[in-house]
């Protein structure tokens, strides 16, 4: 069973999500001039996204927490799975809409407010959420430290 925890607010979520607001349209750009984001270009990380996606295609919905542009969400979904993305910048969403376009659901990080009894319900999916993706933490990983 799952337990909900109260969600406080961080004081500088709007500093955070303002300041990748401002970065959005340049990232979106490299995105589609260099292939910045593609998983498909670092053989170790779509390792780990296909290991991932194997182990989770039979539980339920994933969501992908901190989506980016978009390219591991509808890569996901390419692979077959029921993926749907979240981000903290309303922008960066925007962007990800129209490079990915229909290939999975990609959407702003929901109010606070809406967060604080079930945090997986107010994301796409309906709270049916079974897994959680997050991959931003492996594309910090240093290349000297990368599988």
């Amino acid at each position: 069973m799952v337990r909900a925890h109260s969600i406080d607010r961080p004081a500088d979520l709007d500093v955070i999500s303002e300041s990748y607001d401002r970065v959005a349209d340049n990232y979106a750009h490299m995105v589609v001039t260099t292939g910045v984001g593609d998983i498909r270009r670092h053989s170790w990380l779509k390792a780990s996204i296909d290991a991932f996606a194997d182990r989770v295609r039979r539980i339920g919905p994933v969501l992908d927490v901190g989506c980016g542009s978009g390219t591991v969400t509808a890569y996901l979904a390419e692979r077959g799975l029921d993926v749907s993305g979240v981000d903290l910048s309303p922008l960066v969403i925007e962007n990800a809409r129209r490079l990915i376009r229909d290939a999975a659901s990609v959407s702003p990080l929901p109010p606070t407010s809406a967060l604080k009894k079930r945090p997986w319900a107010a994301y796409p999916g309906g709270g049916d959420c079974s897994t959680f993706l997050a991959t931003s933490f492996l594309r910090s990983w240093p290349c000297s430290r990368a599988p």
